[in-house]
């Protein structure tokens, strides 16, 4: 199996995935200097230097949120997926991109955030043609799983927009 991690930052996943990790980010330079970066490639997740199907799964960590296009994104992840492989998405819901949009402009800071609904993910999956668009909140508590399980998907969504969470969102790349 291999594993594309894209805005990988200082590579976490690496030592705990099953089979080969590469890790892309578009610096290596260190976020502060007790907190290094560590990418196997450098590269812009808008334009990803892999041949297409190379990937068995494209992972995006907390930083799809800060990309400057995420259809063209996505579609790059779709490209260097093999058929039926997967994306996964751990980001976080609208209310906390909304936070995170107040203390990026407060402080100073040039990045923006994209904040998109539970509705919105799935419409933007299901644009780039991934089958199979899911948002789920990021845990594996009993109350969350039962909730995501009965609650009519409208509702859920509007519930999980609403809370500070890290949500996941998964793909499959026809």
């Amino acid at each position: 199996m291999r594993i594309l991690e894209v805005g990988c930052g200082p590579a976490q996943y690496r030592g705990v995935v099953r089979g080969d990790y590469v890790g892309v980010d578009i610096t290596a330079r260190a976020y502060a200097p007790e907190l290094p970066r560590d990418p196997d490639v450098l590269a812009d997740a808008h334009g990803l230097p892999f041949k297409d199907a190379a990937f068995d799964i494209v992972l995006f960590s907390a930083a799809f949120h800060l990309l400057v296009d995420p259809p063209r994104a996505l579609s790059e992840a779709r490209r260097t997926l093999r058929r039926g492989g997967r994306v996964a998405i751990f980001d976080y819901s609208r209310r906390t991109l909304e936070r995170l949009a107040g203390t990026y402009a407060s402080t100073g800071q040039a990045e923006g955030v994209a904040t998109l609904t539970c509705a919105d993910w799935v419409r933007l999956l299901r644009a780039g043609g991934w089958r199979d668009p899911q948002v789920r909140l990021n845990t594996s508590s009993l109350r969350g799983r039962l909730a995501s399980a009965i609650v009519p998907r409208p509702l859920w969504n509007a519930w999980v927009d609403r809370m500070e969470r890290a949500i996941l969102i998964t793909g499959t790349a026809p």
